[in-house]
């Protein structure tokens, strides 16, 4: 990943030849579009916003082209990764401005939530309009089938759970960038900014708000936004958790049981670290521990 990175640093030439290898990946292979949207969230982050610019059009520019000639999976009439790169490219521009993990990473989950109403709105009926998509979408996936989604009553939060995911997406992507920015220019520095991640308190309040808002108008949608705004406070749960390891010097292998734990039971692992992001946003547990 470093010769990777530092060959992407060369150069816009350099930037959009890869970025864009993994756009075109990303038509059938859906994890490469992590890796295409780091690469432009890498640049922004390092040469700013006119150089980056140049990158990111030509990146959706040649993604969305090859969409046309590459035949894409079930369910996907364009390459996913077109949703990821503006999302990712804001937010790393809120990173590079602010050098806040917590703000940028807010921002990416917006996104998200912006998705979710969208869809909401534009269908008139998010679960619909989900029904009718993983019916095509279904075909794709080996031993996946809709009545699945059925059973288990995941039908229900289709909305919440796509557009959640997205907002992992959009995170991962910014996160990546980062690292590989210090592992290029500033080794160690990411581990000592990730731990000290923070979601802004004001950005609790607002969420407060439209949940409010949601709860009184659309019970559907608060629910939807209720499981896409947890993953900000997921992130910052699990810094909370760095912090921990790094102050104490213990091994980093200590972390292995909660990613695993993140891996197979993820809806326990995301609600228990969002219930402590949002305690710490007003108990200050790093600040405690210190």
């Amino acid at each position: 990943m470093k010769f990777l990175a530092s060959y992407v640093m060369q150069g816009s030439i350099q930037a959009i030849s890869i970025a864009a290898l993994f756009g075109f990946l990303s038509i059938q292979i859906l994890p490469a579009a992590i890796l295409c949207a780091g690469i432009i969230a890498l640049f922004t982050l390092r040469k700013g916003h006119k150089k980056a610019f140049l990158v990111f059009f030509a990146t959706i520019t040649l993604s969305y082209l090859a969409g046309q000639f590459i035949p894409s999976r079930p369910g996907l009439d364009f390459p996913l990764v077109i949703l990821l790169l503006i999302p990712v490219w804001i937010s790393a521009l809120i990173l590079r401005a602010t050098e806040s993990q917590g703000l940028a990473i807010s921002t990416a989950v917006f996104f998200a939530a912006v998705f979710a109403i969208f869809i909401e709105l534009y269908s008139g009926n998010a679960i619909q309009w989900w029904s009718d998509w993983l019916k095509v979408a279904v075909t794709g996936i080996k031993n996946v089938n809709y009545q699945g989604f059925i059973d288990t009553g995941n039908l229900k939060i289709m909305n919440g759970l796509m557009a959640s995911i997205l907002g992992l997406c959009i995170a991962s992507s910014l996160l990546l960038a980062r690292w590989l920015q210090a592992v290029l220019y500033n080794p160690g520095g990411f581990a000592a900014e990730f731990s000290n991640l923070i979601v802004p308190k004001q950005f609790l309040y607002f969420i407060g708000l439209i949940l409010l808002i949601c709860f009184l108008i659309n019970k559907n949608l608060f629910n939807d936004l209720l499981l896409i705004f947890s993953i900000v406070y997921f992130f910052q749960g699990l810094a909370i958790l760095h912090f921990y390891v790094e102050k104490n010097k213990f091994s980093k292998s200590m972390l292995f049981p909660v990613y695993l734990l993140i891996f197979l039971l993820p809806q326990y692992a995301i609600i228990g670290l969002a219930g402590a992001g949002v305690m710490d946003t007003f108990l200050n547990f790093r600040k405690q521990l210190k």
